[in-house]
């Protein structure tokens, strides 16, 4: 298994966190974003984080299914953007550790 898990704080915003486990075949297991941002509807970061379990981070555009279901929220605290580049930062990290593996 491999987990890798980082965390921002956006100047003047709010802490975010990230944490992705995949096996060693880059299947996610497990992905969840916490902080204590704001997201409105609340349920949506929840389905973002399902959505993408069982997805292959070699084969499958991960980064384009979370930035789809982003579009259903606003976020406080954070921004997308930001957002966006902290978890392709983990995803991209993580394509490295199964290629090498």
């Amino acid at each position: 298994m491999i987990v890798k898990e980082r965390s921002i704080k956006e100047a003047g915003g709010k802490l975010v966190s990230i944490r992705v486990v995949v096996n060693k075949d880059g299947v996610i297991r497990e992905f969840s974003i916490t902080g204590d941002f704001f997201a409105f509807p609340p349920e949506v970061i929840d389905e973002l984080c399902s959505s993408v379990v069982g997805l292959n981070v070699l084969k499958e555009d991960v980064v384009r299914v979370i930035e789809e279901t982003l579009t259903r929220v606003v976020l406080v605290g954070v921004s997308k953007e930001s957002l966006l580049e902290l978890i392709n930062s983990v995803i991209n990290e993580i394509r490295e550790s199964c290629v090498r593996s």
